[in-house]
Formats: C-alpha cells, structure tokens, sequence
C-alpha cells in the first residue's frame, strides 16, 4: 500500500469524467465489432439500426462498434422513455425499479469475503480500513486502469480470487435488482 502516497487519482473531474467512454472503451467496442463481423459475415452487413440509451457513452460505444462494419448507413437509435413499448426500452421507464434492490444481499456477501482482505490489509494501512474501503479500492483498480489503460496498482493489492468475489457481490445485486 506504500504506493498510496505518491498515487494521484486519474479521477479529477467525476462528474464528467464517470459518463464517458474511455479510450480503451473504445478499442474494445471496435473489437467487438470485427468479432461479430467475423462470425456472422452475412448478418452483419444487414444491420441497419444499433439503439442505445441516452447516455454519451452508450451511444460512443454503438459509433465505435459499428467502425468494424462494412457498410456506412447503421443508424444509432436513442431509445427513450417516452417512446411507445420497445425491447429495449430503459429499465429507468418502469415505475417500480429501484437501484436499491439487491442493497441487503450486495452488504451480506460483501461483508464475508473483505473480512479477510481487510485482515491482510490493515497491518499495511495508517487507518482504519473497512467493507467499503475494499469494495472502493477494488473498484479504483478497474476504474483506474479503463481511465489510463495501464493496470492500476490497486490491482496488485487483491488477488483473482479477491476480485472475483467483488465481482460474484455485484452480480448478486444485479440479480436482485
């Protein structure tokens, strides 16, 4: 954890810079492109719409995305709330959604397994570290290394297995959700 001292957050403007699409963001949407060109090069050619949220980033994603296709004329569609009933349609259309769901099972699995990471961590640490101290470091490691494109060194303070637990509490919450 020494390298905490000397670490400047790559996050300096939050507001703005969580809602955009990093640069490998965009590498990767143009990957997975070429991908789905790749495997199915007689269905992609007749893609004619790509719909997308009103976020800038989704709709960044679905322009980089299409790059890798051979035709020029895909649309990008911004579905919204008030269109009629779609597939698609945001989920922040439904009345009775809540970001709050799946909260108590996130804090339950969570609590178990940084237990033990912050048993390891906090002979290394001058402060008091906790449940979100882990879950907020875990998270800086990916966020920090989409934001630089090189691993964070965050990263090297969990092992797979660690990470993989993150990642299991943050499907359980979206289960609930």
């Amino acid at each position: 954890m020494s390298f905490i001292e000397d670490w400047v957050n790559p996050i300096n403007d939050p507001e703005n810079q969580m809602e955009k699409l990093t640069p490998s963001g965009i590498q990767d949407s143009v990957r997975v492109g070429r991908h789905l060109l790749s495997r199915y090069p007689d269905l992609v050619p007749t893609t004619k719409k790509i719909y997308t949220d009103k976020k800038d980033r989704t709709k960044d994603s679905a322009k980089a995305f299409v790059r890798a296709f051979p035709q020029d004329n895909v649309e990008i569609v911004e579905i919204s709330t008030e269109d009629e009933f779609h597939a698609q349609i945001p989920h922040k259309s439904c009345d009775k959604f809540t970001k709050a769901a799946g909260d108590a099972e996130f804090g339950n699995y969570t609590e178990l397994y940084t237990k033990a990471i912050v048993a390891r961590l906090q002979p290394y640490s001058p402060v008091k570290l906790g449940m979100s101290d882990i879950v907020g470091m875990i998270q800086l490691c990916g966020y920090e290394s989409a934001i630089t494109g090189g691993v964070s060194l965050f990263c090297d303070m969990f092992t797979d297995y660690e990470i993989l637990q993150y990642e299991y509490s943050m499907d359980v919450k979206y289960q609930y959700m």
